[in-house]
Parts: C-alpha cells; structure tokens; sequence
C-alpha cells in the first residue's frame, strides 16, 4: 500500500504530529510545521533522530544552529533544550 506523509496531515494546524509506529524501545512520529511556525523550546528525556522529509527549517539548540532540508537530520541528545522553525512548510520523521 503506497503512503505519503503529507496525506495523513489534513488539519488545518501549525503544527502536527501522528503516531506512525510504537515499539519496544520507543516511537517513529511524523511531524509536520507550516511556514514560518515555531515547533517551541522543549526537551527530550531520550535521545532522538530528527530527519527532514521534505521543506526547509532551522533546529536550534544551546550550542549550535542546523539549516535542515530534503534529506538531512539532526542527532537530538536527551536534556538538551532545542526547537524548529520552519523556513518553508516541512516534514520530519521523528525516531526516538
């Protein structure tokens, strides 16, 4: 069955999330952020993968700033602070 993600997000929301997947060991969320949107300064207590399906954004955290397009992710380090902004509409898997 062929999927997109940018199907499942239908709601008219800056910014969404859907429970793709849950395992043992944790979860895969797809994340979607509208242009110019904030995903705000937050958290993570486990370690996470961050990876950009589509768009452009900018994740920032205490110690660096990475321009996140098609393709790229980031590394997120449990207890770090860190948010996203969205250059363009973006969607992100989110693995943690």
């Amino acid at each position: 069955m062929k999927m997109n993600l940018k199907k499942i997000h239908q709601e008219d929301k800056d910014i969404q999330t859907k429970l793709l997947r849950t395992v043992e060991e944790g979860k895969v969320v797809s994340l979607q952020i509208k242009k110019g949107k904030v995903l705000e300064e937050h958290v993570s207590k486990t370690p996470a993968i961050l990876i950009c399906i589509s768009g452009k954004a900018l994740y920032e955290e205490e110690s660096r700033e990475i321009k996140l397009k098609k393709g790229s992710y980031v590394m997120i380090e449990p207890n770090i602070k860190h948010k996203v902004t969205a250059i363009k509409k973006s969607n992100f898997i989110l693995i943690k």
